[in-house]
């Protein structure tokens, strides 16, 4: 009966120290200007307000690299410009990082790090829609993700 107690007691540590990563890491993504991270389904749905945001980012990066271009290279305008822009991409990284089965994030990050000239992490995350597309087991959701996943993978091939 000892043994298991001890079991049970190191299964409850585990899930303690779990809970509590989560929070500290609620806590850290706050402290950045992150939301605090959701849990995430397969739901076509979810994770559509990062998705939009990473879209959102994409397109402030795209004008930021039109500035940027008319800019001298070494001044202060342009260092900031280049911070605005890599900020965004550790953004859409993270959302990713937090959403690993949600085609509409994976698909922006992978938008996102193409246009940052990232092209290994924009075939990994490209791949990584297109794997969590292919998982989908409800037919309807996946008519509306598996396109959006292969579109994605297309461009960035």
């Amino acid at each position: 009966m000892s043994h298991i107690k001890k079991i049970a007691n190191n299964k409850a540590q585990t899930i303690i120290l779990f809970l509590s990563i989560g929070l500290l890491g609620n806590a850290a993504a706050e402290k950045v200007g992150l939301p605090a991270a959701t849990p995430f389904s397969r739901d076509v749905d979810t994770g559509v307000g990062w998705a939009a945001e990473i879209k959102t980012d994409n397109a402030k990066n795209e004008a930021d690299r039109k500035q940027l271009a008319t800019v001298p290279p070494d001044s202060p305008q342009a260092q900031q410009i280049q911070r605005n822009i890599q900020q965004r991409g550790e953004k859409a990284e993270s959302y990713a990082q937090r959403a690993p089965t949600n085609v509409q994030v994976l698909a922006a990050a992978a938008d996102q790090a193409l246009g940052n000239g990232d092209v290994a992490r924009a075939q990994s995350r490209a791949d990584q829609a297109v794997n969590a597309a292919a998982a989908e087991t409800d037919p309807k959701k996946y008519a509306q993700t598996w396109p959006l996943a292969m579109n994605t993978r297309g461009q960035i091939a």
